[in-house]
Formats: C-alpha cells, sequence, structure tokens
C-alpha cells in the first residue's frame, strides 16, 4: 500500500509540474509573477532532479523537456 501511494503521489506532483509549466509557457504576465516570486529557481532545481531521474524513467525524461521549455519560455519572453 505505501508504494502505491508514493506512486500515486509522485504522478500527482508530475501533473501538477506539467499542468504549472504549461500555464507559464502560455501567459507572459505570469511568467513575470513566476520569475519574480524565486519559481524559476525552483524549476532549475526540479529540472537537476528530473535529469538525474530521467536515466530510470522515462516519464522524467519527458517531464525533463517540458520543463526546460518553461524555463526557455520564462528567458526568452522576459529578457530585461
Amino acid at each position: 500500500m505505501a508504494i502505491f501511494l508514493r506512486d500515486w503521489t509522485d504522478a500527482c506532483e508530475r501533473n501538477r509540474l506539467y499542468f504549472s509549466s504549461i500555464t507559464v509557457v502560455q501567459v507572459t504576465y505570469v511568467q513575470k509573477y513566476f520569475i519574480s516570486v524565486g519559481g524559476l529557481d525552483v524549476l532549475s532545481q526540479v529540472l537537476v532532479q528530473l535529469e538525474s531521474d530521467s536515466h530510470k524513467t522515462l516519464s522524467s525524461a519527458k517531464l525533463a523537456v517540458v520543463v526546460t521549455k518553461t524555463v526557455d519560455a520564462c528567458i526568452a519572453d522576459n529578457r530585461e
């Protein structure tokens, strides 16, 4: 039961991260807020962890690509 619960929790966190990434990529003012509250720093830390996990699971590799695109959009769209 504990393993199932941990896997379910991990899946929920991944889905939340995926949804957040899509939202941030598409809306410039959300990107600015996201950056102002330290979201890019957190996302960078998540990316490092996903890269490490990507050698073990395909879902981590796919999510790492989504996170990379999110970081790229935040940087490219907000060159201030």
